[in-house]
């Protein structure tokens, strides 16, 4: 048993403009993400907001040496940051990390270096981008 639908239903300004949604709301979100994540990490936290793990002693003196700050907040000079990348449609925000020579990378699944599980989204993050998607619906159901 087949079924053919031969004309689009009519299913209302509403529903259309949910099932249409624009792909600036998903930019919007995904920037929102993204700005969040970038704060939380120049702050020194993890994807579950606890501080990153403290170097190892010999890493804290190689970096006083060459004056580094020796605080763990992965922007030591900016390539972990800078290698989050975003891309988003009318469907879907993506927020990931860029090639996996990236020293981000590496760090984050513990290839080569001490694994430091620093990207991600926390909790507080993930609410909030589903507040700004629910505040569209709401929005686009009052028209």
């Amino acid at each position: 048993m087949t079924a053919t639908i031969i004309q689009k239903p009519d299913m209302g300004k509403k529903v259309d403009a949910i099932v249409n949604t624009p792909a600036s709301l998903f930019r919007d979100i995904t920037k929102n993400m993204l700005s969040r994540m970038r704060d939380r990490i120049r702050k020194g936290k993890d994807h579950n907001n606890r501080n990153f793990r403290r170097y190892a002693q010999a890493t804290v003196i190689a970096k006083e040496k060459i004056g580094r700050p020796a605080n763990v907040n992965m922007t030591d000079r900016g390539t972990m940051i800078r290698g989050i990348e975003s891309k988003y449609t009318n469907r879907y925000g993506d927020i990931f990390l860029g090639a996996e020579k990236d020293i981000g990378y590496k760090h984050q699944m513990g290839i080569g270096v001490p694994k430091r599980e620093w990207f991600g989204y926390t909790k507080e993050s993930e609410k909030k981008a589903r507040d700004e998607h629910e505040k569209y619906i709401k929005k686009a159901l009052k028209k």
